[in-house]
């Protein structure tokens, strides 16, 4: 029989209490993960607010007695749908279904009352809820897209809007129920997101093997691409990574070296819905371009990003950073993973399916993740790329 995750409290187990875990039953970091997971899902679905709140203890003698007496106070405090869980030894979160941002501030400075203390705390939103100007929450439609936040301080790049960073200073805010917009903070990050060590060496190998088996082709395409337009071989292009952080992916030219400056001109042919562009016949694409793209051999360089751990043989297909202003909510999800070559969209049609079904194809992805479905899609990427199905 399937067994799936259960959310019912669980005591954590006497190695995690000597570290310094509460010693209140609440979800360990898999359990509450997967109410969060579930939570998620429903806010997305029905645009209910949803907030997390967590409570970060300072290291020391007296960190679990920090710990026990908040969850003491939670535990008096919250309602029968909400959920306390552990994210790591000195953080634990509460998990706050219909909750907007100003009601998870209020929510986390009277625990804080409570308790008589100062212990950081951030919140987070998933949906329903925006930033104003004046730094107060408003309320946002059922389908929204991505709020503008500010990135923490220790990125050096700002890209608006993307799935929005952790912030560096957790200390509460100075107004007892002030929603401080530095705190909206993407909910995702409070777990862990790492690829397996599985994931990442089949990854390397995989990615270094591919880079000297195909060095015969990639070599005779880079001087066809040079010989048959004005322009350099590989074409860098910003993208979104995990968690929205940038990174260039590395193609073959298959443009003009205007192709940028001439895509604003054709915006009106636009045949994919969503904030994709694509349209058949682009005259920005040169003959062998064509060819490339048919083959998808343009995408070969790739094998070097997945080599330096910037995107992954499969997973969500990183966006272009000018791609996020047009993504709901629901459809930032997908950059919590890292970025892959192939995925189910690449095997199930690609351009011929929907932005919306693209982006559902994606979210199936991470619910299915293994070792069995990456090597599966990997299997059948190679089977529609040679046929070229759904290129463009």
């Amino acid at each position: 029989m399937h067994m799936t995750h259960s959310t019912e409290p669980r005591r954590l187990g006497w190695l995690q209490r000597l570290r310094g875990a509460p010693r209140l039953p609440c979800l360990t970091p898999a359990a509450f993960e997967a109410a969060f997971e579930l939570e998620a899902t429903r806010s997305e679905r029905s645009g209910h607010p949803l907030s997390l709140v967590v409570f970060v203890a300072e290291p020391g003698s007296d960190a679990r007695k920090q710990l026990d007496s908040l969850l003491s106070s939670v535990d008096a405090r919250k309602r029968q749908y909400d959920t306390i869980g552990q994210l790591e030894a000195l953080r634990v979160g509460v998990l706050l279904p219909y909750t907007s941002t100003s009601g998870a501030w209020s929510f986390a400075n009277a625990v804080l009352r409570d308790v008589g203390r100062d212990v950081g705390r951030i919140i987070a939103t998933v949906s329903s809820n925006e930033v104003g100007p004046n730094g107060q929450p408003t309320p946002a439609p059922r389908r929204k897209r991505a709020a503008r936040a500010p990135l923490a301080p220790r990125t050096k790049r700002t890209i608006e809007p993307a799935v929005p960073e952790e912030i560096a200073d957790e200390t509460p805010s100075p107004a007892a129920d002030e929603a401080d917009a530095r705190a909206v903070v993407s909910i995702w990050r409070e777990f862990d997101r790492r690829p397996s060590v599985g994931k990442r060496i089949v990854d390397i190998v995989g990615s270094g093997i591919a880079l000297v088996v195909l060095s015969p082709l990639l070599v005779a395409t880079s001087v066809a691409v040079k010989l048959s337009s004005p322009g350099p071989v590989f074409f860098r292009q910003e993208r979104a990574g995990q968690f929205g952080q940038p990174f260039k992916l590395i193609k073959f030219r298959s443009m003009f070296i205007d192709a940028e400056a001439r895509k604003r001109d054709l915006m009106h042919l636009n045949e994919m819905d969503g904030p994709v562009f694509k349209i058949k016949n682009d005259p920005r694409i040169t003959p062998i371009g064509r060819w490339l793209r048919r083959l998808s051999i343009d995408e070969l360089p790739q094998f070097y990003n997945v080599l330096r751990g910037d995107m992954s043989l499969v997973g969500p297909r990183p966006p272009m950073i000018s791609e996020l202003p047009g993504y709901e909510q629901w459809h930032l999800r997908r950059l919590t993973r890292r970025g892959g070559l192939t995925c189910i969209w690449q095997t199930s049609g690609r351009n011929q399916v929907t932005f919306q079904e693209w982006m559902r194809m994606d979210r199936r992805y991470l619910r299915r993740e293994s070792m069995m479905t990456d090597l599966s899609l990997l299997a059948k990427t190679v089977w529609t790329v040679t046929t070229g199905k759904g290129a463009s």
